[in-house]
């Protein structure tokens, strides 16, 4: 699923949480995913996205803190 396609409650949930869409861009550049064997994707940041994003964002400005 693209993060374009997000349910509503997926979005509620983001918008619950406060997730910038920024976050999905890097959890869809990035992140890990892993099937949940019932037709879903399960999308997260594991050691290497997050170290991967880090040296991606080092030095940058226009970047915030991951």
């Amino acid at each position: 699923m693209k993060f374009n396609q997000l349910t509503d409650h997926a979005q509620s949930r983001m918008q619950q949480r406060a997730i910038p869409p920024l976050i999905l861009d890097w959890l869809q550049s990035y992140g890990a995913i892993e099937h949940d064997h019932r037709g879903a994707e399960v999308h997260y940041f594991d050691h290497d996205a997050k170290r991967a994003l880090l040296h991606k964002s080092e030095g940058r400005r226009d970047y915030p803190s991951p």
